[in-house]
């Protein structure tokens, strides 16, 4: 017969066409199903069966359905000492919450993550992170400031979010949870370097070798799922950064570093976290740039990166 896995993909990829959602960015949306019946409660979904195999497999299946789901690339790291000094101490998650403010991320002895209007809690059973990149146009990302530049990175946020409900509805599928919150949780870079998804960049955001510096990496999902972690990669693209200063030279409102050398030192302001040896930038000067014109954002360092290549690109 068919497997836990096989309907749990199914009913999830009725996620956004099944009726409404009661929608948290956190512990993720609530299903109104239409097609599957078992699937319509937290009640029957407790009755059913957990998915259950090796690491290894449920790394395999937990991919396969994500780039089905429209990922590009899919990684897994373990929650231990290290890695869970990328979660911020404090985040906001995309819900009607977020206009109470910054709360306090917390690690807690419960069953299920949950959210407060002082609190987000992560169970201490959640020992996994999900990290995925979602994939820009190129040709889009040529064009910003216009318009149709702009379209190119807001797709890319929007894919994300809809990534994040994808994959905390095939994880509840499972048998298992998956804590979210768009962009508001976690050093995403720190996660999608250290999980191999990329490199570090003179302009701070993650460089994929296969896709270059046109995908959008924001959204890092915990789950108590196991899972088998990735390990990060050496493909020279942080080197290089070091020579090249293309993104630096064009950036319009002379944001972005441009030193020879990366550097341990916070040089530009408080909004730099100690700690992580880089290039320092100004994201006070870059955010008050987004904010100007007549379109909301910039993304100009991403299109003219030496990596942001097509295919048949000789790089």
């Amino acid at each position: 017969g068919y497997r836990m896995r096989d309907r749990s993909l199914s009913q999830t990829c009725w996620l956004y066409q099944g009726g409404s959602l009661t929608y948290s960015s956190w512990t993720g949306p609530v299903m109104n199903a239409l097609f599957y019946r078992e699937f319509e409660s937290d009640a029957r979904w407790a009755a059913l069966p957990k998915w259950e195999a090796t690491p290894e497999e449920n790394s395999k299946t937990l991919r396969a359905a994500l780039v089905h789901l429209g990922a590009y690339q899919v990684a897994f790291l373990p929650l231990d000492a290290k890695t869970k000094k990328l979660i911020l101490s404090y985040g906001k998650m995309s819900t009607p919450i977020l206009q109470s403010g910054a709360r306090e991320i917390v690690f807690e002895d419960v069953d299920k993550g949950y959210e407060t209007t002082t609190k987000i809690v992560i169970p201490n059973k959640c020992k996994w992170a999900i990290v995925y990149t979602v994939a820009q146009s190129n040709e889009l990302s040529r064009r910003t400031t216009t318009p149709l530049g702009v379209a190119g990175f807001a797709r890319g946020y929007s894919d994300l979010i809809i990534m994040e409900g994808f994959t905390q509805q095939f994880l509840k599928g499972l048998g298992y949870q998956g804590l979210a919150g768009n962009t508001f949780n976690a050093m995403v870079t720190g996660f999608g370097v250290l999980s191999g998804l990329g490199e570090s960049s003179r302009a701070s955001f993650m460089i994929s070798p296969e896709y270059g510096a046109t995908v959008r990496q924001s959204t890092v999902v915990f789950t108590d799922l196991p899972l088998a972690p990735t390990n990060p990669i050496d493909a020279g693209m942080f080197k290089f950064c070091s020579t090249c200063k293309k993104c630096a030279e064009v950036c319009p409102s002379s944001s972005i570093n441009k030193a020879s050398e990366p550097s341990w030192d916070c040089v530009t302001g408080p909004w730099n976290n100690p700690g992580i040896k880089g290039f320092k930038n100004n994201y006070a000067s870059c955010f008050k740039y987004w904010l100007q014109g007549d379109t909301f954002g910039c993304g100009i360092c991403q299109g003219s990166c030496v990596f942001t290549k097509f295919d048949n690109a000789s790089v």
